[in-house]
């Protein structure tokens, strides 16, 4: 009963705040809005749904520090079960942020539709429908696995995990209990849902761990401008909206990456039991899609002429906690990989022009090894090929990102 009450206790906060229809009319904007933002947060488990609910909060409060949205509109796409989500309108009236409730949603439990690309584009046709715009930015709000496929098995991923009781532990956006593969979806259909709605967006800013990879980004190329996200996991606060919110509506992408650092670089963690613990652990980069092919074209030379020598494999700084490591600096990675001195100083370039801003505390922190590991080199995006983590290793020849380099 207790899990029940404080369920329907969460549900409820949701409504706190919500307009009805009658209420008085929001500032009109004539036509379509400049920019719709979409905060989408499909499930992703009771573990993480507590901080969801803090982070739509904290948007509304920079909103209204910002003196309203300007001629942008917000909307919320949220699970508050697996199979249950609403979709929610934010306006700006009287100096406050009111929610409008504007539909319940009901999904499958077998694979809910939010999982698949129709049912992702279903909920993508009806924020257009509801806030029409001349573009739009979204942000994904959930966990996330890069580029691995749906259904990896993370208990093998991590052979490093710490099993027994684990006291001192904080939560981080990364699959724990969410770890059922109905409720993952392939980046792969949510580039397709974006094609089959919106068409293209301004940015992607991914609100999970591990999404500046190299793979995930040449999946989004074509549908996005700009991808924002941690190469690393992140903490379970995810963005720090009441400060980054303002910079989101100006799209100022380089902002968004210095009010994550300012956040997390005297982050603390309190725990349950009082015992508070120093976790300054916080990685960010903004990456440039127009980049992305360049850079593949550039991957495919240094490939066609070297092959990677596995005694270099524990050299490279890692970017998880897994055991094979899975994710690896991109940068550190091709320093070790081409050994043509002119060729490395052009694949260098073009990955800062790929990478437009990064920042990063200077460590990084892993649920699956419960380690704080320094990033010595940073380069604010990974790539996987030199893996030997054998549940990625065997899926790794079929990314796109893959086809395309070698």
């Amino acid at each position: 009963m207790r899990k029940l009450s404080l369920l329907l206790m969460a549900v409820a906060a949701l409504f706190i705040g919500c307009g009805g229809h009658d209420d008085p009319e929001p500032d009109p904007i004539s036509g379509p809005a400049d920019q719709t933002i979409l905060i989408y947060m499909p499930w992703a488990g009771d573990d993480l749904y507590p901080f969801l609910l803090k982070n739509m909060n904290a948007m509304e409060t920079a909103i209204e520090n910002n003196g309203g949205l300007g001629k942008k509109r917000l909307m919320y796409f949220i699970c508050f079960t697996p199979s249950r989500g609403m979709l929610i309108n934010v306006e700006y009236k009287n100096g406050r942020c009111v929610r409008d409730t504007l539909e319940s949603m009901a999904f499958g439990t077998i694979e809910p539709s939010y999982t698949t690309t129709s049912g992702i584009v279903e909920v993508f046709n009806k924020v257009k429908s509801n806030a029409p715009a001349k573009s739009y930015g979204l942000v994904v709000g959930c966990h996330g696995l890069g580029w691995l496929p749906k259904g990896t098995n993370l208990s093998t991923l991590a052979y490093s995990k710490v099993v027994g009781k684990r006291r001192h532990v904080p939560v981080t956006r990364f699959f724990g209990s969410t770890g059922d593969h109905r409720y993952q979806t392939e980046v792969s259909s949510l580039a397709k849902a974006i094609q089959q709605s919106f068409g293209h967006t301004d940015y992607i800013l991914f609100d999970d761990c591990n999404m500046s990879t190299i793979e995930v980004a040449y999946d989004l190329k074509e549908v996005t401008d700009y991808l924002i996200a941690s190469p690393t996991e992140v903490m379970g606060d995810g963005m720090p909206y009441a400060t980054i919110g303002r910079n989101l509506l100006r799209g100022d992408y380089n902002g968004i990456c210095d009010g994550f650092y300012n956040y997390y670089k005297d982050y603390t963690y309190t725990f349950s039991d009082g015992y508070t613990e120093d976790y300054s652990c916080g990685t960010i980069a903004v990456i440039n899609c127009k980049e992305i092919d360049n850079m593949a074209s550039v991957m495919k030379t240094i490939n066609s002429r070297y092959q990677f020598d596995t005694n270099d494999r524990e050299k490279i700084q890692v970017m998880d906690g897994y055991e094979p490591t899975v994710f690896f600096d991109m940068g550190d990675y091709l320093t070790y990989l081409c050994k043509d001195a002119s060729l490395l100083s052009e694949a260098r370039s073009q990955l800062n022009k790929m990478i437009t801003y990064k920042r990063t505390t200077g460590q990084f922190y892993s649920d699956y090894n419960e380690r704080k590991t320094p990033t010595t080199v940073f380069t604010g995006i990974t790539i996987s090929d030199p893996t030997n983590n054998r549940n990625a290793a065997n899926a790794l020849s079929s990314t796109a990102w893959w086809k395309a380099t070698h």
